[in-house]
């Protein structure tokens, strides 16, 4: 972990002394040097180079009848939506305090973006890295922010997410090199809004026969769109919202796809957009006249505001037939006043995929410096582990369920969590490696498909592809690696069972990975390979796998945990598309009880907060009167006292 300057020279000047013939014995040496190293690893792990941010957020449900004149269940936190945005300085410690006031809700808190270095029972990921909150209970949420940029953070259980439990989250880094690009910025958060609860959509994934969530009733932009209600009330509350931005002022904008299933295009009228980050990551410079985001991506872009008059912002659906017009709305006013002629962007037709959308564009974003490690280790280097990854739909044996599949495994949880379990198959084993038997319902990923076939051939329910008739593994895939090793994966979209290709967003926790390649069609290496992009490939950890195509990407397992990489659309990930990447558990310190004992959370106290700290005295109270007891006792030792 980082320490402080101070700490660092405290720690050198005790070597020095006995260095530079001082009368300290050996042992005196020895006991001042571990006292000192035992207090800077307690005082020094946490916020030793920025301040520490606080948050509460509390969980409730409230209720609304101005999506569509039925009753709409909201899950918020701190009764807002979008949620609160968090904000940070590189090197700051954030404390998020999570209440689950909810009488019936079980869940956690991922903060999208963030790999929690060395924290790996701070991802939020639920029967992955932690027990589920139950309701009436509290969870403290600890860790350092290290990966600068635009990012959000959404509570991960079921599609809790969609119910408005989500917002934005921003890492700003002293040393940007966009800080003197623009002079203001925005925020603009977007969502997919559905008429119905998350809950009463999940019901209908998990019924046989199966009912399918549909496409959502209206786009929102930070919770405010067009809502089409004549209540005064609800247009104040969520409808249209207007922005003033002034004219020749350059303008950051940062855009956020929360949405549950929707990939979007967004344009502003009559402005093109400049795109300059890309998940956390400064990229070379493009510009458009409109941007396709899917679900989990981030961008900034920089506007710089036309001449005075009124622009329409919108959204529009990608890569799903709209049986309706469904858009996002906002208005932009440049100027003082506004003016009736609104002048209104183009958006690409919803199955355009086309020059220069699909994966054009992909190959367009490209990161404007790459380390010399990585060229080395990752771009110019042979993978350790490779894979392709093959996602399917079909009925599972035991239920009939209508499941998604990662090659012919659909990911089904067990009652303890992940981390706790591979921790302790590392620790009764004495080791950890690729071979390493997991047991129970956990499934190594297969390198390759079960079966060769041409994707893009138009199927029905009868001639689907062979050997995947019938999903028949439900558990947990994983990926076991060892800390250090180059992991490649090519990720090969498929028709869903009744032909319509899909899109898909894929978010890795823990990591960016390098996007390497993509294409359409039936990926092969020996025709795809050579066109790897290998000098400067964007870094991200969201990506989109455009119907009918493939995606390549290359990341180094050097983060010890588990891991999640699963379809960032929420109905697909509760249906099972998903993998976990474990690495080195071995490495790990012991489980905390948040992750260790479901039963036992449950029955704790509603007054307490559930400890999810990486192991040892988890408060800096805790921490401070432990160091001075260790201090004196290390003085006594000495003869100092």
């Amino acid at each position: 972990r980082t320490l402080s300057n101070h700490s660092i020279h405290y720690l050198n000047s005790v070597i020095s002394q006995n260095c530079q013939g001082h009368t300290m014995s050996q042992w005196q040496f020895f006991v001042r040097l571990l006292a000192t190293t035992l207090t800077l690893t307690l005082l020094g792990s946490k916020g030793a180079n920025g301040d520490v941010i606080n948050l509460n957020l509390d969980l409730t449900h409230s209720s609304t009848k101005c999506f569509g004149g039925t009753t709409r269940i909201l899950s918020l936190l701190n009764n807002q939506f979008p949620g609160p945005t968090l904000s940070a300085n590189v090197g700051d410690t954030i404390r998020v305090r999570l209440s689950n006031m909810s009488p019936d809700l079980s869940t956690a808190l991922h903060f999208h973006g963030l790999h929690m270095k060395e924290e790996p029972y701070q991802d939020g990921q639920v029967a992955a890295t932690q027990c589920t909150l139950p309701p009436y209970q509290n969870q403290t949420y600890e860790f350092v922010a290290r990966e600068p940029g635009t990012h959000y953070w959404h509570l991960h259980s079921s599609l809790q997410r969609t119910d408005g439990a989500a917002g934005p989250l921003i890492i700003n880094d002293p040393q940007d090199p966009l800080k003197d690009k623009y002079e203001e910025e925005e925020i603009l958060f977007l969502v997919d809004w559905y008429h119905t609860s998350g809950l009463e959509r999940r019901v209908g994934l998990d019924s046989v026969p199966f009912v399918w969530v549909g496409n959502p009733g209206v786009f929102l932009i930070n919770g405010k769109g067009p809502i089409a209600s004549d209540n005064v009330a609800c247009n104040n509350e969520y409808g249209t919202k207007t922005y003033k931005f002034i004219e020749g002022k350059t303008y950051r904008l940062r855009i956020i796809n929360g949405a549950s299933l929707v990939a979007m295009n967004f344009a502003i009228g009559g402005h093109n957009l400049t795109i300059v980050e890309a998940d956390g990551t400064i990229v070379n410079p493009v510009t458009v006249p409109n941007l396709d985001i899917s679900p989990g991506q981030r961008y900034s872009v920089l506007l710089k505001a036309g001449s005075a008059g009124t622009y329409e912002m919108s959204t529009t659906m990608r890569a799903r037939p709209p049986k309706e017009t469904i858009q996002g709305l906002a208005t932009v006013i440049i100027g003082d006043d506004a003016d009736e002629n609104v002048i209104k962007p183009i958006h690409p037709e919803w199955n355009n995929y086309e020059a220069p959308y699909g994966n054009t564009f992909e190959k367009t974003i490209t990161t404007q410096t790459v380390p010399e490690d990585v060229k080395t280790k990752v771009l110019d280097a042979k993978p350790d582990l490779s894979y392709v990854v093959l996602g399917t739909q079909n009925a599972r044996s035991s239920d009939g369920k209508l499941r998604w599949a990662v090659n012919n495994i659909t990911q089904q949880f067990e009652k303890v969590p992940i981390i706790t379990h591979v921790y302790n198959v590392a620790k009764k084993q004495g080791r950890w490696g690729n071979d390493t038997d997991l047991g129970g319902t956990y499934f190594d990923l297969p390198t390759e498909p079960g079966f060769s076939w041409n994707y893009t051939f138009e199927h029905n329910a009868t001639n689907y592809p062979p050997g995947s008739k019938d999903v028949s593994n439900s558990g947990i895939p994983v990926i076991k690696a060892v800390k250090g090793q180059l992991i490649q994966i090519v990720l090969q979209n498929l028709r869903a069972l009744n032909s319509v290709p899909e899109l898909h967003s894929w978010h890795l926790h823990g990591h960016y990975f390098w996007q390497v390649g993509q294409g359409f069609g039936n990926y092969d290496p020996k025709i795809h390979d050579k066109d790897f992009n290998l000098v400067n490939p964007v870094r991200r950890d969201t990506l989109t796998i455009w119907p009918i195509s493939w995606v390549a990407i290359r990341f180094i397992a050097d983060n010890p945990g588990v891991w999640g990489f699963h379809c960032h659309m929420s109905s697909h990930l509760v249906m099972g598309m998903g993998i976990q990447i474990v690495t080195s558990p071995d490495m790990l310190p012991p489980p905390p009880d948040a992750a260790t004992s479901c039963f036992a959370n449950s029955l704790a106290s509603a007054a307490e907060d559930v400890p999810t700290t990486s192991g040892g005295i988890s408060n800096w109270p805790g921490r401070m009167l432990f160091a001075i007891v260790l201090n004196l006792a290390a003085a006594s030792l000495l003869g100092v006292v």
